[in-house]
């Protein structure tokens, strides 16, 4: 099993270039993207030609350009184990075409249930990889409904591979990236151990006003396999990492709107990053639904924003959905753009960002949930639901 923090210190881990994907084989013909002036200027044209040429070609009309074959399929993992450039676009086209042509019940056609837990991507956990979001906002359906009789497997496989997920991570010793961000100190205050009793009873305050920030030593000991994170008891660090988010208040304080983790301003930047030599603290967790909530802080129009700028680095937030949300009770859109950031040799500590707008016209489908009646965002959680049952 990964540990909690992955330490990414070699270029061979580290893209150093985008990925360009090539044209998606196209299904059906896409409207014209110039405009209607140069549409009707184009046509004036044609219609100019002599008589001799539109009999001529009167009695031979053009045939319409072959459709291109559909991408190989299933999908498998190359045979070598080393994924190439060509595998990614063969895959990205893949998902394309089977948008427009696979029904969900067989999904299973085009992703085996064998090739879903790869070994050679590195993926962190988010506080959407939990059993309450993916049950709330739809991904449990959406799994039974695409793998039908096998559905329960691949739910549990996935709630499985959520236990597993490392926590943040350190790329070449220079950047942090977490889904939330920084975390706490755990102070503990150990009972006097009872005659039969083999441990200790450990007593924590979560909403202590003497919160300090944690080290990488207890960030590599906390329990990750809790498919929920506690946001009380002695193992709040999960709850932090995935769900804090920066503030321009200095200072370390509950984050009281979530109901989970922290709140933390720049000097707990700059604290956190002259603390462990690092550049750079990249992470996400907020959209432009949350962040036109946050006063002082940066709109995610562009898909990312600078959030933190002091002595020794950054802090960054990054986005990747453009558009969002997808679903929602109300007409109203952001319109904004996605990002992702490229981080390049030698030192992988300037962020190179690159932004994205969201396929048009936007594809109809439906959600495997009923959005009317669940929140729009993550900031008034059911925390109570998110107990287990004892």
């Amino acid at each position: 099993m990964l540990s909690n923090l992955d330490h990414n210190i070699s270029s061979s881990t580290v893209e150093s270039r985008p990925l360009e994907p090539s044209p998606a084989p196209a299904l059906e013909p896409r409207p014209p993207t110039s405009s209607d002036e140069d549409f009707f200027s184009s046509t004036s044209i044609a219609s100019s030609s002599s008589s001799e040429d539109i009999q001529t070609n009167h009695s031979s009309p053009p045939l319409p350009p072959a459709a291109p074959p559909p991408p190989q399929i299933p999908i498998s993992w190359p045979a070598s184990g080393a994924i190439s450039r060509e595998w990614v676009n063969e895959l990205m086209n893949a998902f394309e075409w089977a948008s427009r042509a696979v029904p969900p019940q067989e999904f299973p056609s085009l992703l085996p249930v064998e090739v879903i837990l790869p070994h050679r991507v590195f993926l962190l956990r988010g506080n959407h990889e939990s059993k309450y979001c993916t049950s709330v906002y739809g991904f449990e359906k959406e799994v039974s409904c695409k793998y039908g009789d096998k559905g329960k497997h691949v739910y549990r496989k996935c709630l499985g591979c959520f236990e597993g997920l490392p926590l943040a991570s350190i790329i070449a010793g220079r950047v942090y990236t977490a889904h939330g961000g920084i975390f706490r100190s755990i102070p503990s205050t150990p009972s006097k151990r009872y005659k039969g009793k083999k441990n200790r009873k450990v007593i924590v305050d979560p909403n202590s006003n003497a919160l300090s920030l944690g080290s990488f030593e207890e960030l590599s000991k906390a329990r990750r396999s809790v498919l929920d994170p506690p946001w009380e008891g002695q193992n709040l660090i999960p709850g932090d990492v995935l769900w804090s988010d920066p503030s321009m208040d200095p200072g370390l304080s509950p984050n009281k709107e979530r109901g989970i983790g922290l709140l933390w301003g720049p000097d707990c930047t700059e604290e956190f990053l002259k603390k462990f030599d690092l550049k750079l603290i990249i992470r996400s967790h907020e959209g432009p639904d949350a962040r036109e909530k946050r006063p002082g802080l940066g709109q995610m129009n562009e898909g990312y924003t600078i959030d933190h700028v002091v002595d020794s680095g950054k802090l960054i937030t990054v986005f990747s959905a453009p558009d969002y949300p997808q679903f929602q009770a109300t007409d109203e859109r952001y319109r904004n753009k996605g990002a992702y950031i490229v981080l390049e040799p030698p030192d992988f500590d300037t962020p190179v960002f690159h932004t994205f707008d969201a396929i048009t016209p936007r594809p109809v489908v439906n959600p495997y949930y009923d959005y009317e009646d669940v929140i729009d965002s993550d900031e008034e959680l059911d925390m109570a639901s998110m107990v287990p049952a004892t």
